[in-house]
């Protein structure tokens, strides 16, 4: 691909990534800020040698789009405050004219489509990527919502609808994993629109503060230490393979589950301010080598709007009896969550979703 950006630029680029249905256009039309559809730049259907799925040609295959047409969009609208790009008809397979894509007075531009992932690299290289999302949510209701709006739209004949709706349910979590592995963040629909609203946020501040002329800089980072504790109920009626549940706490005045921890004091390694914060949170006294490191991750904050959040995650000793877990100080509500299937109806923080969970699930199985 050819790469080369003009001189300097002026906004950046959220790419939201996800499997057909689940939700990518409603986001982009929530978040309130410029949206480039990728799905714009898909060949038409009868160019030949197109990829073949399902008895029809394989819309999920980046061989049927036009990568570098989508590429060379952005680069140009991260440098301009307008570029014109095509118009795709879906049910025609077929380009039906082009459109202009406004941005002036934004500093990032949303561009959203199951080839995300596809623009991460040449977009980081670049420096224009802000972020990269790609959408996380159960499998049957991304199913449901594709194939009702697929019906809804007559994108394709029935039968043709139903075929691909097995398929891509089938691929989903494989598919969802390897948009991961290429640099996109997993997240669920509230998460990520708080996401794409925060880097938003984060971005005019600083566009308000240096001018438009320079490139929008990172949002700042807090450091933290997170505690997980872990609980294992033994095989039993409605648990007939056992239940892992993680603790989690939420702080007076906000909204989101975390786990125990926080800020490190100056001077203190990460273990020693997790070692502090559980005694003063939940009056639990642990030593620094009762804790085992999960890694760290750089995520959006929580509570802290328009900042990001470097989190360091420990592992604790597994709690044999959940209900002697007490919580104090600033702590408000406390609950265990179920790390394999956790509730939608919680709010869970972004370091949770996106780290720790996944990060449990591979140790604890």
């Amino acid at each position: 691909m050819n790469t080369e950006p003009p001189a300097a630029a002026v906004r950046r680029i959220v790419l939201l990534a996800g499997p057909s249905g689940s939700g990518k256009g409603r986001l982009g039309a929530l978040a309130g800020i410029p949206l480039v559809q990728l799905d714009d730049f898909y060949r038409d259907g009868d160019e030949p040698g197109l990829p073949q799925r399902f008895g029809i040609v394989d819309w999920d295959h980046p061989a049927s789009w036009k990568g570098d047409d989508a590429l060379q969009a952005l680069i140009a609208l991260c440098h301009e405050d307008s570029v014109r790009i095509p118009t795709y008809s879906i049910p025609r397979s077929a380009r039906t004219g082009t459109q202009t894509i406004r941005a002036a007075g934004f500093p990032i531009v949303l561009a959203e489509g199951v080839f995300a992932a596809e623009l991460v690299e040449p977009l980081q290289r670049l420096g224009l990527l802000a972020d990269g999302i790609v959408l996380d949510r159960p499998t049957a209701l991304v199913t449901g919502l594709r194939v009702a709006r697929d019906v809804r739209e007559r994108r394709k004949p029935l039968p043709t609808i139903m075929r691909r709706a097995v398929g891509l349910a089938r691929s989903q979590k494989t598919d969802v994993a390897t948009w991961a592995s290429k640099g996109l963040r997993p997240l669920g629909f509230r998460d990520a629109l708080t996401r794409v609203r925060a880097l938003m946020t984060a971005a005019d501040a600083q566009t308000e503060r240096a001018g438009r002329t320079e490139q929008v800089a990172e949002p700042p980072v807090i450091t933290v230490s997170a505690v997980c504790f872990t609980h294992f109920t033994p095989p039993g009626p409605g648990v007939p393979n056992g239940q892992w549940r993680l603790f989690s706490v939420r702080k007076k005045g906000t909204d989101r589950f975390m786990q125990p921890g926080g800020k490190p004091e100056p001077g203190e390694t990460a273990v020693q301010a997790a070692v502090r914060e559980v005694k003063e949170e939940l009056n639990i006294s642990l030593a620094p080598h009762q804790l085992v490191e999960l890694g760290s991750h750089r995520t959006m904050a929580a509570n802290e709007a328009g900042h990001a959040l470097e989190g360091t995650v420990f592992l604790a000793p597994q709690v044999h009896n959940p209900t002697d877990m007490a919580i104090r100080a600033e702590l408000e509500e406390a609950r265990w969550i179920d790390i394999e299937n956790p509730s939608d109806d919680v709010p869970i923080a972004p370091l949770m979703r996106e780290f720790i969970l996944p990060a449990l699930r591979e140790r604890l199985r």
